[in-house]
């Protein structure tokens, strides 16, 4: 365990394991600067890493995530689009540009979840079914896939609907799903909804308060890490010699 993961008390990524190494990410921005990061979830097109900063929304990252350095290493791209303060760190969501390879996953992870779920409180509006009425609802957590949202009647599992980040808008920004289940709690109703064609992944840009959310990176750090953790000088070293 290295002493970033000793000093913030996490286990590693989520899931199970058989034996395995815990799997790790190095990363680094664009720019070339290392990010000290640590793997808190994975899934097969999605990560959320523990960062000791801020990250703005659309920040392209480069990283290398990994059991071992010889038979379980993927290189990949990804796009910030959740950042979230925690006691520990910054939590900070991530997109991937490329699926995970089977080759890293089925030999490191014993439970993987098809998408990571992302809390969020945003006001949007459902045109169920063609019907003509524009219904408010409030999406309380997001993934690439789907979505749960809070309404205010019940409406029967299958039905169509098209999402609008403004009910004065019906052609920008419409994204098209199915309810996959809706029920009561208290005096709350709530849905599951699917998104068709994955498109989960629009849903930051279109309704989140962006400026509010994502810090500016100019932001003082926290102690999180006083320095270079050895996964991010790790992926300088991949950088200059790739092995596989």
């Amino acid at each position: 365990m290295s002493a970033t993961e000793q000093q913030v008390g996490l286990p590693g990524v989520r899931g199970g394991f058989s034996g395995t190494p815990e799997a790790r990410v190095s990363m680094c921005l664009d720019c070339g600067a290392p990010l000290p990061a640590i793997l808190m979830d994975v899934a097969r097109n999605d990560v959320l890493i523990l960062t000791d900063r801020p990250l703005r929304f659309g920040t392209q990252l480069q990283m290398a995530i990994y059991c071992d350095l010889i038979t379980a290493i993927s290189y990949n791209r990804g796009t910030v689009h959740s950042c979230r303060a925690t006691s520990r760190g910054w939590e900070i969501g991530v997109f991937l540009s490329q699926t995970l390879p089977l080759r890293l996953t089925s030999r490191a992870f014993d439970d993987i979840r098809g998408h990571l779920r992302y809390e969020c409180d945003w006001k949007a509006w459902l045109l169920w079914d063609g019907n003509g009425v524009l219904d408010p609802i409030r999406i309380v957590n997001y993934s690439i896939g789907g979505m749960r949202i809070r309404m205010n009647y019940c409406v029967p599992a299958g039905s169509e609907f098209t999402l609008f980040p403004s009910a004065g808008n019906r052609t920008e920004g419409a994204v098209p799903g199915k309810l996959q289940w809706c029920r009561q709690a208290g005096d709350e109703i709530y849905a599951g909804c699917l998104i068709y064609g994955n498109r989960g992944r629009e849903l930051p840009r279109m309704f989140a308060n962006l400026s509010a959310v994502h810090v500016s990176q100019g932001s003082p750090p926290s102690r999180f890490l006083e320095e270079d953790s050895p996964d991010t000088l790790l992926l300088d070293l991949m950088k200059e010699d790739r092995f596989l």
